[in-house]
């Protein structure tokens, strides 16, 4: 059996669209907090994954994604918070990850992206979380 190298940061956003965005920077692993009203499932998976992984906070630079960010903080007192800047962030009125130029959001991520680890198993988080097998309601099917 080959090791492999992994990412070890679980990376933490918003909404599908910053979701997406961060996808097309190569970061495999992503939890979405679906806005505001973080699901206490959410917020429980995060805290097993902290065990073991880095957890990285990234979220909007406005009122409702600094809450989410203090809330998460306060749960799981070890996660980093990506800072942006607002006026980067903006398009047409609008705040939100989802704005930010690709080259700018790939800097703001860039130090996180370098911290690995390697393992020998053919057993990944992205193949657990597509089976159900991690993440919120898991426990359903194991």
């Amino acid at each position: 059996m080959s090791s492999k190298t992994l990412l070890n940061c679980i990376f933490v956003a918003e909404g599908k669209r910053d979701e997406e965005r961060l996808k097309k920077l190569d970061i495999p692993y992503i939890v979405r907090t679906d806005g505001l009203n973080v699901p206490r499932e959410t917020t429980k998976h995060l805290q097993e994954l902290a065990k073991i992984h880095e957890v990285i906070i990234l979220t909007d630079p406005d009122g409702p994604g600094q809450k989410i960010a203090d809330k998460l903080l306060q749960e799981i007192p070890n996660a980093k918070v990506i800072k942006v800047i607002k006026k980067k962030a903006v398009k047409k009125g609008k705040v939100g990850i989802e704005h930010i130029p690709l080259p700018l959001l790939a800097e703001l991520i860039k130090p996180y992206k370098q911290e690995t680890f390697t393992t020998s198993s053919d057993v990944t988080l992205i193949k657990l979380l597509d089976l159900g097998l991690s993440g919120p309601n898991s426990q359903f099917k194991k």
